[in-house]
């Protein structure tokens, strides 16, 4: 899976320099107000459990009796290797571009994905993806870091991540270590086939 480019490069690095500074700002405020609040009521959403059905579609494909699930199962939250850069690069090019110190500054998130397609189906192909409402939340309140959301955007989208037929599948995140401190969250939404929509928030830990 390799993210293309899509010019954005420049934009990413501007937003690089602006973004420290705001990273920094909202923290540190962020710090503050924790603290003055009291460590024990630090804001955070309820989570919910995994493995969670987060998009169901019956007749997925026209004339065929066959329904489309997509699972998030677990979620992995470890340190960058030179290997797993290469691989993250490899996935969002424009990035790689930013000479971001990854091994030091990142963690590395994996969202564990399961497809199933129950029944018959003659188009099996769909890609591991975020709803495009999806968002990373710290302490309740969601992060302003471009390079999170820009990779949030990117995971968000079909053509982007590219479809294929594994049933196992996963998003991989770099997300600057200092969120860790804090109540650190993926918002997402849930779609059925009933059209019912429901704002989730799991733990990234």
């Amino acid at each position: 899976m390799k993210v293309k480019k899509l010019g954005t490069a420049a934009i990413l690095a501007t937003a690089l320099l602006i973004t420290t500074g705001c990273q920094d700002t909202q923290k540190n405020s962020e710090v503050t107000n924790n603290v003055t609040d009291n460590v024990s009521s630090v804001k955070k959403h309820e989570s919910v459990d995994l493995p969670i059905t987060i998009y169901t579609k019956e007749n997925y494909n026209m004339l065929e009796n066959a329904t489309f699930t997509r699972t998030i199962d677990s979620i992995e939250v470890g340190d960058f290797t030179k290997a797993t850069v290469v691989e993250f690069e490899n996935i969002y090019d424009d990035i790689r571009d930013l000479s971001l110190d990854l091994i030091n500054e990142y963690k590395r998130v994996s969202i564990q994905m399961t497809h199933t397609i129950d029944g018959k189906t003659s188009q099996p192909y769909q890609a591991f993806v975020l709803d495009k409402n999806s968002e990373i939340h710290f302490n309740a309140e969601p992060i302003q870091d471009e390079i999170v959301k820009y990779q949030i955007k990117m995971a968000s989208t079909d053509y982007v991540m590219g479809a294929n037929t594994n049933k196992k599948g996963e998003i991989i995140l770099a997300i600057p270590k200092a969120y860790f401190d804090g109540n650190l969250q993926l918002k997402t939404v849930t779609k059925t086939n009933n059209d019912i929509n429901e704002v989730v928030y799991i733990d990234l830990r």
